[in-house]
């Protein structure tokens, strides 16, 4: 059935935008309403982050041990992706501490450790959208004295629509599966 000369002339529908294809499930993270402090002071949500898959991980930015470590695996999870995919993957880093974690901090804090704030996004929140985001991710945490936390050492994978696809528990662990986990959400 010939439905005229338009038809015969017409183009395939263009792909749906990035965001459109991210828009977030009822599982998603990016459903949440509270409202953070990026690195340069800008009020963020969490759905600015859909789009592509995102490496979270809840820190502070003075400790001495575990954040050194959870950088590290992150700039090598970041490092083995980095020629492939340096576009489709972001890295948060959320503080627990807010108090000390001041948006001028958290720039400061990824200035000096060379983070590229295409890729690295550093969030400061309230106490209430800090736990919020720590229960739905699994994540524990506790203040030990005024400058020291306990806390989980779980990066997170999530999906462009803000979905948890795999949770990394523990430090120094080869990122081969974690890498696996993004390179899938990626095809």
């Amino acid at each position: 059935m010939h439905d005229g000369p338009a038809a015969a002339h017409a183009h395939p529908a263009a792909p749906a935008p990035a965001a459109e294809r991210a828009r977030p499930s009822d599982y998603s993270l990016y459903n949440l309403e509270s409202e953070w402090c990026d690195q340069h002071g800008q009020p963020r949500q969490l759905g600015s982050l859909a789009g592509r898959v995102q490496v979270v991980a809840m820190v502070y930015t003075h400790r001495a041990y575990a954040f050194p470590r959870i950088l590290m695996d992150l700039k090598r999870i970041e490092g083995e992706l980095a020629a492939e995919h340096a576009d489709d993957v972001g890295f948060v880093l959320v503080s627990i501490d807010p108090e000390r974690d001041t948006p001028e901090r958290l720039r400061h804090f990824a200035e000096a450790t060379h983070r590229d704030p295409a890729r690295w996004t550093l969030l400061s929140g309230t106490d209430a959208d800090l736990l919020e985001l720590a229960a739905l991710l699994g994540v524990k945490y506790r203040g030990e004295s005024a400058t020291d936390f306990s806390h989980s050492n779980a990066p997170t994978i999530l999906t462009p629509q803000g979905e948890i696809a795999q949770r990394q528990l523990g430090l120094g662990v080869d990122p081969q599966q974690t890498l696996a986990v993004i390179r899938r959400l990626l095809k």
